[in-house]
């Protein structure tokens, strides 16, 4: 997760989904496994904050690390 976003107070709120697909690419990048998308959710509430906004959960104050090739 660290190495796909950054803490930012204030951003806008942030699709789960996106997030795992950032992390998914980096993952691919470094040739390691990845996690499950319910592993990987698990481990963001610990350490963020989430919202339920209809059926998507959203993690607040947190953006995607600009990565070349990362679409935001």
């Amino acid at each position: 997760m660290a190495a796909s976003v950054d803490e930012l107070p204030g951003a806008p709120p942030l699709q789960a989904q996106r997030i795992y697909e950032a992390y998914r690419r980096y993952a691919d990048k470094e040739a390691h496994q990845p996690v499950s998308l319910t592993a990987f959710g698990r481990a963001l509430t610990k350490r963020l904050r989430k919202e339920k906004m209809g059926s998507r959960i959203y993690y607040l104050d947190v953006q995607l690390r600009d990565e070349p090739g990362l679409p935001l």
